[in-house]
């Protein structure tokens, strides 16, 4: 009896720390639905479990590296007062290019109409806003035919900045 449960143990174990591994390897965020992918892992709620038992794990444990999720999208990111001294030596972004210029249109001009941002950025904007909004980084609400879209505490909180004055301030001085 107690070797069966040592085994049940092992194998939960076992998923979890390749679902750590994982993450850690990637380093940017990902589905649920992709990790049992990648793993083989077919039970979304088994790996959803494994995933908060870490997030907990790492909450307990302290340290410098927290597990975040936004939805069903999961990564292993760096607590925000650790940031600071390590932003200068971080050369690549979880962000592909042409979202980051959509996030940049919306940062710079925020609030602004979903319309102004697909006349700038073309109908990939709307795939962009899409996921800028599932990641937590922006709002839309309804107005006329379109969606005024706005930058949220998250997005201020990831960027380390307070609010859109000091975030303009700063885009100004990388110009």
């Amino acid at each position: 009896m107690e070797n069966s449960t040592k085994s049940t143990q092992t194998t939960k174990d076992n998923l979890k720390h390749k679902i750590e591994s994982l993450l850690f390897t990637l380093g940017r965020s990902i589905s649920v639905e992709r990790i049992g992918k990648m793993l083989g892992e077919s039970d979304k709620k088994k790996i959803i479990k494994e995933l908060q038992e870490l997030k907990k794990e790492y909450s307990e444990r302290g340290g410098g590296v927290v597990l975040e999720n936004v939805g069903e999208e999961w990564h292993l990111t760096v607590k925000p007062e650790y940031l600071g001294p390590i932003k200068r030596h971080i050369t690549q972004t979880e962000f592909p290019k042409s979202l980051a210029e959509t996030m940049a249109v919306i940062a710079w001009k925020a609030p602004i109409l979903q319309s102004e941002i697909v006349e700038i950025r073309s109908n990939k904007a709307y795939d962009h806003i899409k996921r800028l909004e599932e990641m937590g980084f922006i709002t839309k609400k309804k107005k006329g035919r379109t969606y005024e879209i706005e930058l949220t505490k998250r997005f201020f909180e990831y960027f380390d900045v307070e609010n859109q004055d000091e975030l303009k301030k700063r885009l100004e001085k990388k110009a």
